[in-house]
């Protein structure tokens, strides 16, 4: 069978309703109605969908969105106003988009997950400067900075454990950084 001879009446004819009126023969189930609905506000959905998701993924966030929307729109007989709700549905599939596809950083070529040689001795080298530095501090300054910077312990309680004030703790820690940035700088 061969199209009919008013199909572009009829396009112009859907074409000059209002949401309401399409929203209404589309769950009257006429498609063209829908299709309607699509041109209408498919470019502006896709662009609202690329600024949440990456713009590879707008099109199809907003498909999804679309084949969603004719499935409520035919199941529902509430009042609904076409276009926020539209982008209602587009924004919370795209939300689900970006919450269900996993983010991976490409990790280096010349990674394999164990440490080299050369990591390791750098790192050893790192660890023995910061024990020569903790050694070269004074009892109270590194205790004061282990307590804090290493166990988590509170002012108060390093105070407590000090015979000391929770002020003077602070500033055992205060020196104690200091006199570590001069010896790592030297």
């Amino acid at each position: 069978m061969s199209p009919p001879i008013f199909d572009p009446i009829r396009g112009a004819l859907l074409r000059s309703q209002p949401d309401s009126r399409l929203v209404t023969l589309a769950r009257e189930g006429r498609e063209r109605a829908f299709e309607e609905i699509v041109r209408r506000y498919r470019a502006p959905l896709v662009g609202f969908a690329a600024m949440i998701v990456p713009a590879d993924r707008a099109d199809d966030v907003v498909q999804e969105a679309l084949v969603a929307a004719y499935a409520s729109l035919l199941d529902s007989e509430g009042e609904i106003v076409l276009r926020p709700w539209l982008f209602r549905i587009v924004r919370n599939r795209a939300l689900n988009d970006l919450r269900d596809t996993p983010v991976a950083d490409p990790l280096p070529e010349d990674l394999d997950g164990v440490a080299q040689p050369g990591e390791i001795a750098e790192r050893n080298e790192q660890v023995a400067a910061l024990l020569g530095s903790l050694q070269a501090l004074p009892a109270e300054q590194r205790e004061a900075i282990v307590a804090r910077e290493l166990e988590g312990r509170g002012h108060a309680e390093i105070a407590a454990e000090l015979g000391t004030s929770a002020g003077a703790v602070r500033q055992l820690i205060f020196r104690a950084r200091g006199t570590r940035r001069e010896t790592a700088g030297a």
